[in-house]
């Protein structure tokens, strides 16, 4: 049985700011905001205020990370880039590696495709970095996932979930783990699921 049966879907609204890195600044399900904004008004202005080259400023939202994550430069190159194009179709230029391109289509789901142009050979990483905002309560369930790798601990091939299904209280920790095999992940917070594949 699906996590999700006798659930209503609800469709997804999404707002992105192309000068900023095409980030995105609301995913709305009615009256639900999916998206944690920080709430430190000076990271809010050091984020508006952002060149490329720049540290990264977690401000919040969904950051598009490419062709990095956690290398160099932090978050990727083009976060902090202008994007070229309107809120369903957009580019951007990644100097030294090549152009990405985004298209965002919804029909009650959110569907977003990427295209990236780029010589032959590059190794890359691509990372829609989204930051959720949830309960203490909320779970995350991914369908099928047996094992996950979890980065920066000893022994990181761990089984899912091992207890990284729950958020819990804020306690400013955070856990990298990556699911290789998920292709499916449902955030499940009270009455509100939001369903990524």
């Amino acid at each position: 049985m699906s996590p999700l049966e006798g659930w209503h879907q609800v469709p997804l609204e999404v707002a992105v700011d192309l000068q900023l890195g095409g980030r995105w600044t609301s995913l709305r399900c009615g009256s639900r905001e999916w998206l944690w904004h920080n709430p430190d008004g000076a990271t809010q202005r050091a984020r508006r205020q952002v060149r490329p080259g720049e540290p990264f400023v977690d401000a919040g939202g969904v950051e598009e990370c490419f062709p990095t994550v956690r290398g160099v430069p932090d978050h990727g190159d083009i976060w902090s880039r202008p994007w070229l194009g309107d809120q369903t179709a957009a580019a951007v230029n990644a100097p030294r590696f090549g152009r990405m391109q985004r298209t965002m289509t919804s029909s009650g789901e959110l569907e977003v495709r990427y295209q990236i142009d780029a010589a032959p050979g590059h190794l890359f990483l691509h990372a829609v970095h989204a930051l959720i905002d949830v309960s203490e309560s909320a779970r995350l369930v991914a369908p099928g996932v047996a094992w996950m790798t979890v980065l920066d601990v000893d022994e990181p091939e761990q089984p899912w979930p091992s207890g990284l299904d729950r958020l819990g209280p804020d306690d400013g920790s955070a856990v990298c783990a990556l699911l290789p095999s998920c292709s499916d992940a449902i955030v499940i917070d009270g009455g509100d699921a939001l369903r990524l594949r």
